[in-house]
């Protein structure tokens, strides 16, 4: 007979007389460890169970023994609810004989930790199919034998992807696979990642560089093994050895060809030392043997110390053997007897060989109708009849409106006072008519469209030179240092003075309707060697990194501004983000031009030293100087590492009250020389701008989102114009929560997150009473407050 099968995991406590049994550490519940009808004893107490309620709690007939408080039971299960058809309890006891047969798994639920206790006999085995864990039962007890899950490999590590237990990546050259779930987690952490495959040592160097055969030289096989060069051909060497004669060598099978010498090219460039004219006609002279011209090939001779000289022809006999050669010059240009010719193929020439196309502009005066001599440009006149075009004030003139026969002057008809005059033709080719690089686009009179049709409109590196947009002080003054009287610029001082700084809308020559004012209101007579006042702008990495700053191609750039302000030396500092590479130039006002609006430039050298940022760091900071003490004077005109904002000749703004400093068309382009600065339109600006300080002003619904926690917060999104620079700062001011007709003043607004590429800005608001329920569409306002972002550099 089989014996009857209890269960008895965990303590028991139940009171004399009591119904209620619990238990610390039964499984009642699961697997029928305790059904109604079983019978519950502890010690030599029977009674009945009448009901399971949960894992822990049995309802049972008043209890008959004395109270019990963590005592060990049995419960003996002969419920009838456990007995079933004869066939289907022989099937049953099939199944329960070949569950407890060692090798049948125990499953373990996904969210328990380990297997019941009950469970399974010694040597069975538990496993947990969502994570692969295997454990086997030993002495009564499960015993953890760990991960058994199939590999999947994934590739390289990436922080967007959800790693799951068994997951393989790549990372540094190792291997590692996922032994916790989870998400962004770099290997190697070792809570996350178990290295599975190490990078291996690198290799041996197969060949030692290639070098040029020579005798009495001991050759190894290596590894590294000896290559060599040896008329053109490579070699590697198969057997050491110290080499005789190159033949010797090879003929003994000491070296194995790895790359054949290519077969030679046909040679046309050569030199002659005859004496020759420059004129059409034969010319006979010696030049190099074995060169790949045949009789009727096209060459140039051209005299090697002035190129402008040369004579062009056929070949009419050559000879091989001894460079012996006779050429047919056909055309001929400069003049003189010379002994220095390069000699080199040339092309047939096309139908318009040796045709210039020029233009000549002339504005005309009254009564003139015939157009000749000098040009506005000083250039005389002179064209190929039939092939010229003439246009008058903007239109194309037909051949029947004007003549034009003798080469040097053209006839209209008439023309009035200030009318403009065109004339394009072409003529035979001197080089003495090409434009020099100051001539260039020099007869354009709107150059500013000119460079923009033609696209070579300089970029100027400046954020809001033009001084419109100031978001966050508009029009107020500021006094204290690091503040924004405009977008972009800001105050940088330490002195004993008081100066306003502030955007005033006074037109500029550049066409802008505002400026930066610094006036003086508390002067400081003596500025001590520590002090300074400074106006300066930062130009984000990213927006410099063609300029090649800290490399051997550094460029060359210039900083032209306007500037209203008293007479005397002022420098302009640039410095890189580290602050440990500094460069001064400085500008005079003369005394004519005080205190009136003039344009001054500095240019700098590019610095071919030092770490410039370019990426969303500081990549060039630029400072212009109103007064500085010794400890900041540094000679201008060179690079260095010690900090400095002028040089000695420094004037000092500060010290006369009233004295005013205004800044304004500011550019920054690469060169020797700027560009006359040209406005950017507003609203570029202003996005521009918005980048670095972005802000809402009164009365604006500005995020939206909805509520959660009893009404009093949120979570919110905003959405700035374009991406921001890098995390912002939020400042808020009077804001309000909303949620339909109801608000609340806020106790804290907070960013919880950003999407920097996207603009995209979480916020966490609390407000200080309920305005909603859970769930609700809620919105963040302005009131009569403000919200502003700051990622400023």
């Amino acid at each position: 007979m089989t014996a009857l099968v209890s269960y008895s995991t965990g303590t028991v406590s139940v009171a004399a007389d009591g119904t209620i049994v619990t238990g610390v550490g039964p499984l009642w519940l699961t697997s029928a460890n305790a059904k109604p009808g079983d019978i519950f004893q502890s010690g030599h107490f029977f009674t009945f169970i009448t009901d399971v309620t949960s894992e822990t709690t049995l309802v049972v007939p008043p209890w008959p023994g004395s109270t019990l408080s963590g005592a060990t039971y049995n419960i003996w299960k002969i419920s009838q609810q456990r007995i079933v058809g004869a066939e289907a309890s022989e099937d049953m006891d099939k199944v329960l004989t070949a569950l407890n047969t060692t090798g049948w798994f125990i499953f373990v639920p996904p969210a328990a930790t380990a297997p019941d206790p009950s469970l399974g006999n010694d040597g069975q085995y538990a496993m947990q199919p969502t994570t692969g864990k295997q454990w086997v039962k030993v002495s009564g007890v499960w015993t953890y034998q760990g991960i058994y899950k199939a590999f999947r490999f994934l590739g390289a590590w990436s922080g967007a992807t959800a790693y799951t237990i068994g997951d393989v990546v790549a990372s540094g050259g190792n291997s590692y696979v996922c032994v916790l779930d989870h998400t962004n987690h770099v290997p190697p952490n070792v809570t996350y990642w178990q290295l599975l495959a190490s990078v291996g040592a690198a290799g041996p160097v197969a060949w030692l560089p290639p070098a040029a055969w020579a005798t009495a030289q001991s050759y190894v096989t290596g590894p590294p093994a000896s290559v060599v060069t040896f008329n053109g051909s490579s070699y590697v060497c198969i057997v050491p050895h110290t080499s005789g004669t190159f033949a010797t060598d090879l003929a003994a099978a000491n070296w194995l060809l790895v790359a054949q010498r290519g077969q030679d090219g046909s040679n046309y460039a050569a030199t002659s030392t005859t004496s020759l004219l420059i004129s059409t006609g034969s010319k006979s002279f010696t030049t190099q043997a074995n060169l790949a011209y045949t009789v009727g090939a096209r060459v140039r001779l051209s005299r090697a110390s002035d190129i402008t000289k040369y004579m062009e022809g056929t070949v009419t006999a050559y000879n091989v053997g001894t460079g012996a050669m006779t050429v047919n010059v056909l055309s001929a240009v400069g003049s003189g007897t010379f002994t220095d010719w390069n000699l080199n193929i040339a092309g047939d020439p096309g139908s318009a060989d040796f045709i210039t196309v020029r233009k000549f502009l002339y504005n005309a005066i009254p009564g003139q109708v015939v157009f000749s001599n000098a040009d506005s440009f000083g250039r005389t006149l002179s064209y190929t009849p039939g092939f010229i075009t003439v246009v008058l004030n903007g239109s194309v003139l037909t051949p029947n409106d004007f003549t034009a026969t003798d080469g040097t002057s053209v006839t209209l008809p008439r023309a009035n006072s200030g009318d403009v005059v065109y004339i394009d033709c072409s003529l035979a080719y001197n080089p003495a008519d090409a434009l020099a690089a100051t001539q260039n686009g020099a007869d354009i009179p709107d150059k500013a469209k000119f460079r923009a049709n033609i696209g070579v409109q300089k970029k100027n590196y400046i954020i809001n030179g033009g001084m419109m947009v100031s978001q966050e002080n508009g029009t107020t003054a500021v006094t204290t240092n690091a503040m924004f009287p405009v977008d972009q610029w800001f105050t940088s001082l330490s002195n004993d003075g008081v100066v306003s700084h502030q955007q005033v809308a006074s037109a500029t020559p550049g066409g802008s309707s505002n400026r930066i004012r610094c006036t003086v209101t508390t002067a400081d007579t003596s500025i001590s060697a520590a002090q300074y006042h400074l106006v300066g702008t930062k130009i984000e990495g990213f927006r410099v990194a063609d300029l090649l700053m800290g490399s051997a191609a550094a460029k060359q750039i210039t900083i032209q501004f306007g500037v209203k302000a008293p007479a005397g030396t002022y420098g302009v500092a640039i410095f890189n983000g580290a602050q440990d590479r500094w460069r001064v130039e400085t500008y005079v006002i003369a005394a004519g031009e005080a205190n009136t609006d003039v344009v001054k430039s500095v240019t700098f050298a590019g610095d071919t030293l030092g770490a410039w940022a370019k990426d969303n760091g500081t990549g060039l900071d630029v400072r212009w100087t109103l007064a500085v003490g010794s400890n900041f004077q540094i000679a201008s005109g060179a690079w260095g590492s010690t900090p400095g904002y002028s040089n000695s000749a420094q004037f000092n703004l500060l010290g006369t009250n009233g004295n005013v400093f205004e800044l304004f068309d500011v550019s920054l382009t690469e060169g020797s020389a700027a560009p006359a600065f040209q406005l950017p339109d507003f609203a570029s600006e202003l996005t521009l701008c918005q980048r670095y300080f972005y802000k809402i002003g009164s009365g604006i619904f500005w995020a939206t989102g909805t509520l959660r926690s009893g009404g009093t917060q949120g979570y919110l999104y905003a959405k700035t114009p374009q991406p921001m620079r890098a995390q912002p700062t939020l400042s808020a001011s009077s804001n309000q929560l909303w949620c339909a007709d109801n608000n609340s003043g806020l106790s804290s607004l907070g960013i919880g997150g950003i999407d920097v590429s996207s603009g995209q800005i979480y916020l966490a608001p609390v407000a200080t009473s309920s305005v909603g329920s859970v769930g609700q569409a809620c919105m963040l306002y302005t009131a009569s407050g403000s919200a502003s972002f700051n990622a400023r550099l």
